[in-house]
């Protein structure tokens, strides 16, 4: 079931009864038609304030106007407001590509472990035994790690030099950076950046530059076991 958040400014149906308009001298000529709405103030997700324009065009408000979300029961007797058959399918379409992003991540993020555990089995199972980096290692060599979006970064860099804003191109937000502080106090960076704006996901940026900030790990902690090794 699709339920939008009501906010202050969003269009929608005002759909009254005819003895209403009436009693308040207000054109409603045509009540098939339903009448051009504004979100005034928000009481709650099924409850609202409208600034509501009758059919001559003539503004008037209406205070506590319940607000019928889909699955809800029609009121039958009085006025209340509902949403353009438009923005409910545009409701339903984000929706539906919210849940298919989640499953997507979920998949991807099944998928790379499964391919790590694979590889650490047949490892195991060859009986390679001598000292080596493995996948816990590297979680166990993280202290920390933060996300950031260039974007991000220019605005914090803009109010640590003592400015009230920033101005940057909105391409820096679709550049994703992540931070690993490693326990000997060595960081290392991972990126992501996405060509598309509309494939945006902030989620999926952080965990893709995590994921390089990784890669670039293994070849370090790599380097600092052979050095120990060469002067055992």
């Amino acid at each position: 079931m699709t339920r939008i958040t009501p906010t202050v400014g969003r269009v929608l149906h005002f759909i009254p009864t005819a003895d209403y308009m009436a009693g308040r001298k207000l054109a409603f000529g045509n009540p098939t038609q339903p009448l051009a709405a504004v979100i005034a103030y928000v009481h709650s997700d099924t409850m609202v304030n409208l600034t509501v324009w009758d059919q001559n065009g003539e503004q008037f408000s209406v205070c506590s106007v319940p607000l019928v979300q889909e699955g809800c029961d029609m009121i039958v007797g009085s006025f209340y407001a509902q949403w353009m058959p438009y923005q409910k399918g545009q409701a339903a379409k984000t929706e539906l590509a919210e849940s298919a992003l989640g499953l997507a991540t979920k998949a991807f993020d099944q998928l790379a472990k499964v391919g790590c555990d694979a590889i650490e089995q047949e490892i195991q199972a060859k009986g390679l035994t001598a000292p080596r980096i493995t996948s816990a290692d590297i979680e166990a060599n993280i202290v920390g790690e933060y996300y950031f979006t260039a974007g991000d970064g220019v605005h914090g860099a803009c109010l640590a030099g003592g400015g009230k804003g920033s101005c940057y191109a909105k391409a820096l937000n679709l550049l994703t950076f992540c931070v690993l502080d490693l326990r000997n106090g060595f960081t290392v960076t991972g990126e992501s950046a996405c060509a598309s704006p509309e494939n945006f996901d902030a989620e999926i940026g952080r965990k893709i530059a995590r994921q390089n900030a990784i890669g670039k790990l293994w070849p370090l902690m790599g380097y600092a076991l052979k050095e120990r090794l060469s002067g055992e």
